[in-house]
C-alpha cells in the first residue's frame, strides 16, 4: 500500500513539477543559444530570467507540497484518503519522501542553472571555470569538505523540517477552532510559527555556550555562543553553526511529525 502512495502522490505533483522543470530546460537552452550567437541584449534578459527561475524552482516546491496536502488530506480528496488502510504515519511518510525527491531535483536543477548562468557569463563556454572552482577548494581551510557536507545535511534537515511544518499548521487549520477560516487559518498560523520559532532559534543561538566552527585545525566545535564566537573570533576560527539552532531544528522536526500525526489520527475535520 506504501508504493501506491508513493506512485500517486508523484504522480499528482508530477504535473506541476515537470511544467517546472521543463521550464528550467528551456531556459538553460536558451542561456546557451544565446552566448554562442553573441546576442548581448537577449542574453541579459535570460540571465535575469534564470535568476528568478532558480528562486522560483524551489518555491514551487513548497507550494506544490502545500496544496497537494491540502487537497488529498482535508480537500475534496480527503475522506477517501482518511478511509485508506493506512496509519497517518504512512501517509506523512509518503509525503515527505516525495516533497524531498522533489526538493533535490528542484536543487539540481538550480546548481545545472548557475552553472549555465556562470558558463554563458563568463563565456568560457568549454567548462574551464570549474577548474577555476577547484583551485578555489585547493587553498580552502583544512576540513572545509568536512563542514560543506555537514552543512549540506543541516539543510536537508532545515527543508524537512519547512516541510513538517506546513503539513502541521494544515492540519492545525483544519481543527474546530480554525476550520471557520479556511486556508487562510494555514497562512496566518504558518507565519506565526515561523516567526516565533525564529525568535526561539535566535535565543538557543544566542545563549547555548557552543558553536561548530572552522579553524585552522579543521572542523572542531568551540564552547561559545555564536554572537560570542562571531565577537571575539579571529580569522582562523571562522563560526558556522550554533548548536543551539540544530537543537531547536532537531526538535521541532520530530514535534512536527509527532503532533501532525496524532492530530491527523483523532482531532482533524475532514470537509
Amino acid at each position: 500500500m506504501l508504493g501506491k502512495l508513493f506512485k500517486h502522490e508523484f504522480k499528482s505533483t508530477g504535473r506541476i513539477m515537470g511544467i517546472v522543470f521543463a521550464v528550467d530546460a528551456a531556459l538553460i537552452a536558451l542561456m546557451f543559444i544565446t552566448a554562442l550567437l553573441k546576442i548581448e541584449y537577449l542574453k541579459v534578459t535570460v540571465v535575469l530570467f534564470m535568476v528568478m527561475a532558480c528562486f522560483a524552482t524551489i518555491v514551487m516546491v513548497y507550494l506544490t507540497t502545500a496544496m497537494e496536502f491540502w487537497k488529498t488530506m482535508y480537500g475534496r480528496q480527503g475522506a477517501l484518503t482518511n478511509t485508506l488502510p493506512v496509519k497517518p504515519g504512512s501517509l506523512l511518510l509518503s509525503k515527505i519522501t516525495v516533497a524531498a525527491a522533489w526538493l533535490s531535483v528542484s536543487v539540481l536543477a538550480v546548481i545545472l542553472m548557475a552553472a549555465a548562468i556562470a558558463t554563458c557569463v563568463t563565456e568560457k563556454i568549454n567548462l574551464l571555470w570549474i577548474d577555476d572552482l577547484i583551485g578555489l577548494l585547493d587553498i580552502a581551510p583544512k576540513g572545509s569538505e568536512i563542514a560543506a557536507i555537514f552543512l549540506i545535511l543541516v539543510l536537508i534537515l532545515q527543508a524537512i523540517n519547512l516541510i513538517l511544518l506546513i503539513y502541521f499548521v494544515s492540519t492545525l487549520a483544519n481543527m474546530k477552532p480554525f476550520q471557520s477560516m479556511g486556508i487562510g487559518a494555514a497562512v496566518l498560523l504558518f507565519f506565526g510559527f515561523s516567526f516565533a520559532v525564529n525568535i526561539i532559534d535566535s535565543i538557543a543561538s544566542t545563549t547555548i555556550p557552543l558553536s561548530i566552527a572552522l579553524g585552522s585545525e579543521g572542523f572542531k566545535i568551540i564552547s561559545k555562543n555564536l554572537l560570542t564566537a562571531i565577537m571575539g573570533g579571529t580569522l582562523e576560527t571562522i563560526p558556522i553553526l550554533p548548536i543551539g539552532s540544530l537543537i531547536v531544528n532537531i526538535v521541532l522536526t520530530v514535534l512536527y511529525y509527532m503532533l501532525t500525526q496524532k492530530f491527523i489520527n483523532k482531532k482533524i475535520c475532514v470537509k
